[in-house]
């Protein structure tokens, strides 16, 4: 309070006024002009915003520091004082008096009026972006104040503006309510015209980007846009229509918009221009001005002495942006690049309006009407020159691209006339080559049918090893043989012989299949067969022993330097009918059970598998040795497994190669695998053997489909009696 006191004393003592204009603006008849106060109005500037209203109206215009208003629209260039403004009227007429009062910039932060009529009583009305929109006195995107005086009424006024930074300029003029209206509407036409133009610019220029393709449109729509943005904030018409209620945004908003269209005008001109490759030096100049136009940008989403400071310095940036495009403009000239005149116009004039509107802002120039629209009568003339500019493009794209068409479609043609040539030259070699390939493809098939006939004629050989189904019936009565070869020879192959006592029988898979599998077979069954027949072996586990010995002494994998590393995968068994006894050794293959009551695997019950149950029956899976038949050079070999399993009744097992899991197919083409396999056996268990023989076979067929057949399959499955 006793700062405040100072200063009004340092200003009565220090700041005499010795003539003073006079404040009283004497209203004598009626008018359809508006009327400019700014002769009968005094002003003082409150740097540090100290004083209050109440020591304001206690201060006359005799003894205070006011000084008089020089023009119809003062300018109080960019600052963050409170100014206070004061003036008198009188209604020397009989009518009663109503009038607007227009004060401040649509943009200003604060713009309050004091009004004191003849009995002191004070009415205050609040204004200016500082507020909610809807809190204002009267609706209206400029700063008004209702003014109502009785005949013969005097009133003195105040008028409070404070700005965080920002411009402040002062017209001052008393309009007639009806006068105000028309020319508000004259300006409401004036600017749907001009929102209408810049409205069908963007529409009409976004289709030419969809229909083109080409960026240097996209940058024009956006800088359009932006353009129309900026203008609408800065008429008043965002803070009315879009953010109402968004006081600090309000504040900002305008700062931020100038911005972003100073750098879509530099991203558009440096498109349009091509600077990248033109002009990389003058590029570079660009695009430090965009990157200090986005800092000012940023500047403008603060508070304080940033924001204040952005303000000067987004109008400096958007002269010397401007300036910089027209130097471009000629420099490109210079070097005999091809720029549109009307590009150049354009930016002209987009200059000229810039810098009259810019001088204003900085009070250089007298800030009228025309120069607080300068810009816009500017970037309106620019817009269209632009679009011109842009039209031109546009034809000469078109032009290229006819060319370029006409081009590639005579090119074309001389592809066409040469393709004929070719065709004509090639048909005659076609028709050469095409004898020799028909009598080679005549020797293939002759050597084909001999090399077919004699693998089908080694497949009668190979069945004719294998047990008959006779044979099989005699000895596994209750059974089933799911026998499938990939091709016409196979390398799986089952085994059967049959001594006083026990019945020997296996499922075997050589290594490959067709040819090749085929031989390792005949190996396979001359190893098995001698270890019975000539060595009386009868436990599968020694069986397997001497088969592994005759498999490695044939094909002499015992060498250091034997490169047959073939073998095979076996599941031998012996099933004692009388005390259904069954033993069993594996390499690599494994033996299931299907059984109501658990196996005694030498004298301890068999656990079941748990991912799959039943109510009457279990699945037990007893795992082979993980080594093969042969084909183990430089591997520890190990002797084989002999399993002695006590079975019961209406037990079924199952031994089998691994060609039925590994098939693929189903909806994905994917591997049937052992767990289905498992699943199916346990649900197929209950039917009769031939009946499990057709159901498998189905399954494997459904599960394949189209694909083909990846390898040999061999199952046999026995039912215990």
């Amino acid at each position: 309070m006793g700062q405040r006191i100072f200063w009004v004393w340092v200003m009565i003592v220090f700041y005499p006024v010795f003539t003073q204009a006079a404040s009283i603006y004497p209203i004598e008849a009626d008018t359809e002009q508006a009327i400019s106060l700014h002769s009968h109005a005094l002003y003082f500037e409150d740097a540090e915003q100290v004083i209050s209203w109440e020591e304001v109206q206690s201060l006359s215009a005799e003894d205070t520091i006011y000084q008089q208003l020089k023009a119809p629209i003062t300018n109080f260039n960019f600052t963050t004082s409170r100014f206070w403004v004061r003036f008198e009227l009188v209604n020397e007429t009989a009518k009663h008096q109503s009038f607007f009062l227009e004060t401040g910039r649509p943009l200003t932060n604060v713009v309050n009026l004091y009004c004191k009529d003849e009995t002191g009583e004070i009415q205050v009305f609040n204004n200016g972006d500082g507020q909610v929109f809807n809190q204002r006195f009267i609706k209206d995107r400029r700063v008004l104040f209702p003014i109502e005086l009785s005949p013969g009424a005097r009133a003195e006024y105040w008028v409070e503006l404070i700005s965080d930074g920002e411009i402040i300029t002062l017209p001052l003029l008393l309009w007639p309510k009806r006068t105000y209206l028309a020319q508000n509407g004259r300006e409401a036409l004036f600017h749907g015209v001009y929102y209408g133009v810049l409205l069908l610019v963007l529409v009409l220029f976004t289709f030419f980007f969809i229909a083109m393709g080409e960026r240097v449109f996209l940058y024009y729509v956006l800088y359009v846009f932006c353009l129309s943005f900026f203008q609408f904030t800065l008429d008043g018409y965002s803070f009315r229509y879009l953010w109402p209620n968004l006081v600090w945004w309000g504040n900002h908003a305008l700062l931020f918009t100038t911005s972003i269209a100073v750098i879509s005008v530099l991203i558009y001109a440096r498109a349009f221009l091509t600077l990248c490759k033109n002009l990389p030096g003058i590029n570079r100049v660009f695009q430090l001005l965009i990157a200090l136009t986005a800092v000012v940008a940023l500047m403008s989403l603060t508070d304080g002495v940033l924001y204040e400071l952005a303000f000067p310095l987004i109008n400096f940036l958007s002269l010397i942006s401007t300036v910089t495009i027209l130097i471009t403009v000629l420099i490109a000239m210079y070097k005999r690049l091809k720029v549109s005149i009307f590009f150049s116009l354009a930016f002209l004039a987009l200059m000229l309006g810039g810098i009259y509107f810019i001088l204003g802002n900085v009070n250089i120039i007298e800030n009228t009407p025309i120069t607080e629209n300068a810009i816009k009568f500017g970037s309106a003339l620019e817009v269209i020159l632009l679009s011109i500019a842009m039209a031109g493009r546009y034809r000469d794209l078109q032009l290229e691209k006819e060319k370029a068409q006409q081009t590639a479609l005579e090119k074309l043609e001389e592809m066409n006339r040469l393709k004929d040539r070719l065709n004509i030259e090639l048909e005659q070699q076609v028709q050469e080559r095409t004898s020799v390939v028909e009598r080679q493809n005549k020797a293939l098939a002759e050597i084909n049918k001999d090399i077919t006939d004699s693998i089908r004629y080694a497949k009668r050989i190979q069945m004719a090893i294998l047990p008959s189904q006779l044979t099989v019936e005699s000895h596994l009565p209750d059974s089933f043989i799911l026998y499938r070869p990939k091709d016409i020879v196979s390398g799986d192959f089952y085994w059967l012989r049959a001594t006083p006592e026990t019945v020997l029988f296996s499922a075997v898979d050589c290594t490959g299949h067709g040819v090749p599998g085929a031989f390792m077979s005949i190996v396979g069954q001359n190893g098995l067969n001698q270890a019975v027949d000539e060595y009386h072996l009868r436990q599968p586990g020694e069986i397997l022993e001497h088969l592994n010995q005759v498999v490695a002494l044939t094909l002499k994998q015992r060498e250091a330097d034997t490169q047959v590393r073939d073998g095979m995968d076996i599941a031998l068994c012996g099933l004692n009918y009388a005390k259904r006894l069954l033993e069993y050794s594996g390499a690599y293959n494994p033996l299931w059970i299907v059984s109501q009551t658990p196996p005694l695997v030498n004298g301890l019950p068999l656990e079941p598998y748990a991912r799959i149950s039943s109510e009457n029956l279990s699945f037990y899976e007893i795992k082979a040795d993980k080594q093969p038949i042969g084909a183990y050079v430089d591997r520890k070999h190990k002797q084989f497994t002999n399993h002695q399993i006590q079975l019961h009744s209406g037990d079924t097992f199952y031994i089998f190669t691994d060609g039925y899991a590994d098939q693929f197919g189903g909806p994905k083409g994917k591997k049937f695998k052992y767990l289905p396999l498992k699943r199916l056996l346990m649900e197929l268990s209950s039917q009769t053997m031939a009946e499990q023989q057709k159901s498998l076979s189905e399954a494997f067929d459904s599960w394949k489909g189209d694909l083909d057949q990846v390898d040999d399959v061999c199952m046999l499955g026995v039912r215990v009696p």
